[in-house]
């Protein structure tokens, strides 16, 4: 008998000791015979699909699905009259526990049956709307997405798609949701070929209380119909029914949203109408922990993205034909550039979409950090041969402007701790100079605080015109400087500002000062909110944080001002990760 196997297929492997028997050499080919049909069926299904990719990149075209989460009663009360009189319909993701519930906040059968019958899709939202990356275990996670997969199919809903509650996952919730639905959605930004891996789709929030400052606006929604037009994206909106925040003049944006829509031809569908045509080709995902993983896709589009290792230097690249990115557009907006990736795209003529060449190549470098985009960048390099250079603010949460230098000057990227901040104007190369400095370098070299940071050194041609920016690493806290003129000296470091408009009621008067970040920080608060958290009065009013450091809370100080009235109360950290009581200040009526 053999005395070993082989590590894959676990074919009989025989010593020269052992005895070879006849029924071990049949085994062997059985094994061998089952292998070769399953490699055989696989390179078939692989040759159809990839021979499908020129008539599916045809079919790419520019849609729209809007997914409502929750399955509220608002859903047939408010968005049942956009299908009756714009003929779109609408995906809505039901919590399979809350239908028919008893307070009447949810849709009964008898209303999701009257919404289907107007064409309206119904997926997936989970069992009870758990924050799934929150539970402890994995049971936990699979109970809570098929039970409501069982409540959908029993009732004879789709249950091929769903919807993250809250968005929240981990990769231990991607894997379990690959095991029972094509797709999942989270995140945010517009579904482009390749798109993002299937159990990660992004949407872009419609009339939410999460709304990025400046997202809420009919502009914004236009722009993303635009953007989506542009590039044969497929633009998924996200609204919550019964939210405050979806108001009438929410409402009204919708309606323009989809008249313009539809004066472009921009088709209205169901998730289960638009993915089979987005959908990558093949799509292999590797799990690293947490919410890390490797990735690789072929786009319907004929596209290959990858975010795996590719050199020391170079951690993900992907070249794109087709991809749409804009100047507009936030780090994490950009079509497929996860943190570590690298990608490139040519800007034309007919479609430059606000960047200041009509033609050339574009490179964006998404920072690996987890917590901070500082070393993010965008090279643009013109037909014409000058090149443009911005890199990501992370303390006011958008790109820098656009800077150029000619073919002759570069942007150089040091090795850590190859500059020691005690260079002199005069040292640098014209163009742009970065490098990251640890914190036992940043301290020898007199940089602010003597804490790790990048160092970013942008020099316009002599030494008059040399400027100096230090961003702290894992902070938001950055610091100018430029040159005294004569290149053999610095100005002092000046620390920038940041002045940050927080959503309203997203703190309470018990968050932590370590939440806050460095700068003046500015939250509106409601009345109904402001008596259940802990706000003097308990009346609507204006919440301002002030801190100027991250580690003393003791220089942290909060004012809340009452909305129509002169009534002011301030309170400070108290050295720990708590606060002083409120006090008022008293006001005096000025008379002249």
């Amino acid at each position: 008998m053999s005395s070993e196997k082989t590590p894959n297929l676990q074919l009989h492997k025989w010593q020269a000791t052992d005895y070879v028997q006849r029924t071990e050499f049949n085994d062997n080919f059985v094994k061998i015979d089952q292998h070769a049909k399953q490699v055989t069926e696989q390179l078939e299904h692989t040759n159809t699909e990839v021979k499908s990719v020129r008539n599916r990149e045809t079919a790419l075209r520019p849609m729209i699905t809007i997914i409502v989460d929750d399955g509220r009663i608002q859903d047939y009360t408010i968005l049942k009259r956009f299908t009756e009189e714009y003929g779109i319909p609408f995906t809505s993701a039901l919590i399979s526990s809350r239908v028919g519930a008893s307070n009447g906040e949810y849709m009964g059968l008898s209303h999701i049956n009257e919404l289907q019958s107007l064409g309206w899709e119904f997926i997936a939202h989970t069992h009870a709307h758990q924050h799934l990356s929150e539970l402890a275990t994995e049971e936990e996670i699979e109970a809570e997405i098929s039970l409501c997969v069982d409540w959908l199919n029993e009732h004879g809903f789709n249950s091929d798609y769903l919807v993250y509650p809250f968005s929240s996952h981990d990769n231990r919730v991607m894997k379990i949701a690959a095991k029972y639905h094509k797709a999942s959605f989270t995140g945010r930004g517009i579904n482009f070929s390749p798109t993002k891996p299937s159990q990660a789709l992004p949407r872009v929030v419609f009339g939410g209380t999460d709304n990025l400052p400046g997202q809420d606006t009919l502009e914004f929604y236009l722009s993303q119909v635009d953007e989506a037009i542009a590039g044969n994206g497929w633009l998924v909106f996200v609204i919550h029914s019964a939210y405050p925040s979806f108001d009438e003049t929410q409402q009204g944006y919708l309606e323009e949203v989809i008249e313009y829509a539809q004066s472009k031809n921009v088709e209205f569908v169901h998730v289960a109408e638009a993915y089979p045509i987005f959908k990558n080709v093949v799509e292999t995902i590797d799990y690293l922990g947490g919410n890390e993983y490797n990735y690789t896709a072929l786009g319907a589009n004929g596209d290959i993205y990858t975010n795996k290792m590719l050199s020391t230097t170079h951690q993900a690249a992907q070249i794109s034909r087709t991809r749409k990115i804009t100047a507009s557009m936030r780090i994490d907006e950009i079509p497929n550039l996860p943190k570590g990736s690298r990608i490139y795209e040519m800007i034309h003529s007919v479609d430059n979409h606000g960047f200041p060449v009509t033609s050339g190549r574009l490179e964006i470098f998404r920072a690996p950090s987890t917590s901070d985009e500082s070393f993010s960048y965008q090279l643009l390099t013109g037909n014409d041969g000058v090149s443009y250079f911005r890199y990501w603010q992370s303390t006011n949460d958008k790109w820098s402007n656009f800077k150029t230098f000619d073919q002759n000057k570069s942007v150089y990227i040091k090795t850590q701790n190859e500059l020691t901040g005690l260079e002199l104007p005069s040292a640098f190369s014209s163009g742009i100079t970065m490098g990251e400095l640890t914190t036992s370098q940043a301290s020898t070299g007199g940089l602010p605080l003597g804490v790790a940071g990048l160092l970013i050194t942008e020099k316009a041609g002599n030494n008059t015109y040399v400027e100096q920016t230090y961003k702290h690493i894992n902070s938001n806290r950055v610091y100018v400087r430029g040159s005294n003129g004569a290149g053999d000296g610095w100005t002092a470091w000046q620390e920038v500002i940041k002045v940050e408009f927080l959503t309203s009621d997203s703190v309470t008067a018990s968050t932590n000062p370590s939440t806050f970040p460095t700068g003046i920080t500015y939250c509106e608060i409601s009345a109904v909110f402001s008596a259940t958290n802990g706000f003097p009065t308990g009346l609507e009013g204006l919440l301002i944080t002030e801190k100027t450091s991250t580690s003393n809370y003791g220089q942290i100080k909060q004012t809340f001002k009452l909305h129509r009235s002169n009534r002011q109360f301030v309170r400070s950290g108290n050295f720990s990760t708590s606060w002083t009581a409120w006090y008022e200040i008293n006001m005096t009526a000025y008379t002249s």
